[in-house]
């Protein structure tokens, strides 16, 4: 089972298809583990201010769809939203 973020390499350059993978690098997050990011607020926001994350999982990777010459059809791909959160910030 691939994770969501596993690299596949041939040669050291980057692929799409697994079955062009040489190799397979894992990506995932290790249980327990978290990923952050910085935001930095805009100047003199004229009223509260929303912050949204969501994540969302595709059944084919973008870059799948390209080395297939299928990109046109990325909209067809079904997406799941796994999750979502918001918060907001007063001034």
């Amino acid at each position: 089972m691939l994770d969501l973020r596993a690299t596949l390499t041939a040669r050291g350059v980057p692929v799409a298809l697994v079955t062009d993978a040489v190799n397979v690098g894992e990506g995932a997050l290790a249980p327990g583990a978290s990923r952050t990011f910085t935001w930095v607020r805009p100047e003199a926001p004229t009223g509260p201010v929303e912050v949204r994350a969501v994540l969302r999982a595709a059944a084919v990777r973008a870059d799948t769809l390209e080395a297939l010459g299928l990109e046109a059809r990325r909209a067809e791909v079904v997406t799941h939203e796994v999750a979502t959160a918001t918060l907001r910030l007063g001034p």
